[in-house]
């Protein structure tokens, strides 16, 4: 199960390193908290419905040594990179250190200052970010 993931992800410093305040008032926090609970949703959905390991992990899986390559957009694409992150440290964790550096993100436009420096940095090695130099986000309340 996927549950507990946000507290680990909150030792890993995401959220004591989030950006304070973003010019409307609403804490960059906030933003962060909703890709984490949609990242943790989704996991929730795979774990339950066994599909990474039936297609990757078990013996004789018909995408046994594949890539995993996850990708989004926007806030998706933050969501993206947290899912990448959550999957590599649970397969880490339970042992399946090969299965977990095969683990991949394609990140296109992702939200900036969300996270620490720190986490971005280990983030880096894994996830690949794709930025528009001339598009425009305003970000506001909804």
């Amino acid at each position: 199960s996927w549950e507990g993931m946000e507290g680990a992800a909150a030792e890993a410093g995401m959220r004591e390193h989030a950006a304070p305040e973003h010019r409307d008032g609403r804490a960059a926090g906030d933003r962060l908290t909703s890709m984490l609970r949609a990242a943790t949703a989704i996991l929730d959905d795979l774990a339950s419905s066994d599909v990474l390991r039936q297609l990757v992990l078990a013996p004789s899986a018909p995408c046994e040594g594949y890539a995993v390559l996850v990708t989004g957009h926007s806030l998706g694409a933050g969501v993206a990179a947290l899912i990448a992150l959550l999957l590599r440290r649970e397969w880490r964790e339970g042992g399946r250190a090969a299965d977990a550096a095969r683990v991949r993100c394609f990140a296109f436009s992702p939200p900036g200052g969300s996270l620490s420096y720190g986490v971005a940095r280990a983030m880096a090695p894994f996830t690949i970010c794709f930025m528009c130099v001339n598009a425009s986000v305003t970000i506001g309340p909804v």
